[in-house]
């Protein structure tokens, strides 16, 4: 393994989020040790990632809950019958995911299915513009 890819395999991408949250989808979790939400999928946009959940408002719009924080599953740490009341309120509510789903929101632009290649490339393109205006502006403030 060179040194560029050593690298890059400690970089969290969103592919690695899905995969490490995949097998929650449709169940109850713990978001950032605070929120119940029903896990749908994973997301990103130009600055971070996201677990998306949905919470126990079934009018509300899912969430787009930072990876910086955590999403734990409570069926492992519920007495079964106790998680399945829980779960129980979601489907009566129908708010469990069939589906997992990945999602890019880039620009403010609404969120899409995430597509790596053109994705990948438009956030790159936004840090690297992001970076330009940033050093352009730290020259003009030394002027």
């Amino acid at each position: 393994m060179t040194a560029n890819e050593a690298a890059t395999d400690n970089v969290l991408t969103l592919e690695k989020l899905a995969d490490e949250v995949r097998h929650l989808k449709g169940q109850v979790v713990l978001m950032h040790d605070t929120e119940m939400a029903a896990l749908i999928g994973v997301g990103m946009d130009e600055d971070d990632l996201y677990y998306i959940g949905q919470p126990l408002k079934k009018d509300q719009k899912p969430i787009w809950y930072s990876a910086v924080g955590a999403c734990c599953g409570l069926k492992p740490y519920l007495p079964e019958a106790q998680y399945e009341r829980i779960e129980r309120t979601w489907q009566f509510a129908n708010l469990l995911a069939e589906d997992f789903v990945m999602l890019a929101q880039l620009e403010s632009k609404e969120a899409v299915p995430y597509d790596p290649e053109v994705h990948n490339a438009q956030r790159l393109a936004i840090s690297k513009r992001r970076y330009e205006e940033a050093v352009a502006r730290a020259a003009k403030s030394r002027e």
